[in-house]
């Protein structure tokens, strides 16, 4: 994916800059501006459609930044200046250093007095992944979860590996069984780090990990089990897995995939999750995550469009995700499910189980990912350079990267 622009720390030097230089945009005040980078989608579209039906006091009207080199520094520099927009669509904007930067609006006051939507009508483990540093800023109606599993011959009664763990375990095979279904050492890169990215990095500090023992431990399993060109596979995901000749599959944890998971494996499925450090690789990604600025003057506007997603009515509709965030919308659609396909009774022990144990966000930095780690660790694979003067390489290009865009 490619990188938007200078980073936070250079458009505050951007911001002084302009500021002064041009008239803010006008809207009168009752119009809220959602932001969006590349179009939000037609979701979007239709959700703020049906709030601006619902009532009469406030219009939302999107405005999209688009998807050019300059987009995002456009977006944080309106941000700053507290020009526009009241509303930030946050899925694909770095979160965690907006609240750094404290440009985000802390929402528990506003779920507090909501009548419609409070603390305690959320999951609580969904609540609580939601929080960032103890704080809410972002509200979603819905949220994906992601697991891995494999055959309990392969894992036996384990919960979870770290990576460590998982590399003794890829040692004991032979060489005519695969990890996973794609083998190109991209892939599993990817697989074995990408959800967990944001956790070799300390955004407060300005530190990074990627010269410990673990990040090492990823880069020899994707050079020792990897193909170096992506390829073609001749037989397709089932025959691999039910022959034995692929270990682990990724998978989301919902109905449709537990009957596909059935199918492809002739023996129970245990489902351990990624391998990190703590044994609990399983990640939710949130959608339509929006946050507000917290230099609105539209705050109590803002707060009436975001409070809508919120509410049992639209999560009821099911449009947004695979699972809402409320806990009666939540039983709902496990109860509707069953209702629906009697044979997915089964499968709800184990969705709750995976589901409700969940305490992880799903935190990819795709920037760090696609400009620096696999740049480097590319090199590594080619043989160009050592394992040291790799993760030293990396460690080192991310830290600087981390420190100037904090």
């Amino acid at each position: 994916m490619k990188r938007y622009g200078m980073g936070i720390l250079a458009c505050l030097i951007l911001l002084f800059l302009i500021t002064g230089c041009g008239a803010k945009e006008q809207y009168d005040e009752h119009t809220i501006v959602l932001g969006v980078l590349a179009g939000g989608g037609q979701s979007i579209e239709e959700a703020v459609a049906k709030y601006n039906h619902s009532q009469e006091e406030y219009k939302v009207v999107i405005k999209d930044y688009g998807m050019k080199e300059n987009s995002l520094d456009q977006m944080i520099t309106d941000i700053m200046t507290g020009s526009t927009p009241d509303v930030i669509m946050m899925n694909t904007l770095p979160i965690e250093q907006y609240v750094e930067k404290g440009l985000l609006e802390e929402l528990t006051p506003y779920l507090k007095q909501d009548a419609d939507c409070a603390v305690e009508d959320l999951i609580p483990n969904v609540y609580e992944t939601m929080k960032i540093k103890d704080g809410l800023y972002f509200t979603s109606p819905g949220f994906a979860v992601f697991t891995v599993g494999a055959s309990k011959k392969v894992t036996g009664d384990v919960s979870g590996y770290n990576i460590q763990e998982f590399k003794k375990l890829l040692d004991k095979q032979g060489k005519e069984v695969q990890p996973f279904y794609s083998q190109y050492k991209g892939h599993l890169l990817t697989t074995l780090c990408g959800y967990s990215l944001g956790d070799y990095i300390d955004w407060e500090n300005g530190t990074c990990s990627f010269d410990g023992e673990e990040f090492r431990t990823i880069l020899q399993i994707c050079n020792e089990w990897g193909d170096s060109e992506l390829r073609d596979y001749e037989e397709e995901e089932p025959a691999l897995v039910s022959s034995g000749r692929e270990l682990f599959v990724l998978t989301e944890a919902d109905f449709q995939s537990m009957e596909y998971n059935r199918e492809m494996f002739p023996e129970e499925i245990n489902y351990v999750g990624y391998p990190c450090a703590d044994r609990k690789g399983t990640y939710m990604k949130f959608n339509t995550m929006l946050g507000m600025n917290v230099k609105s003057e539209k705050k109590e506007g803002a707060w009436s469009f975001m409070h809508m997603f919120m509410t049992q009515e639209f999560q009821n509709d099911n449009i947004f995700c695979d699972w809402p965030t409320r806990t009666d919308c939540y039983e709902q659609k496990l109860t509707d499910e069953v209702a629906d396909t009697p044979e997915h009774e089964q499968d709800v022990p184990v969705l709750r189980q995976i589901i409700e144990n969940t305490h992880k966000r799903d935190r990819t930095e795709d920037a760090l990912m696609d400009e620096i780690i696999w740049d480097e660790a590319e090199k590594y694979f080619q043989g160009e350079k050592t394992l040291d003067e790799t993760v030293d390489i990396i460690q080192k290009r991310c830290e600087t990267y981390v420190n100037e865009h904090r």
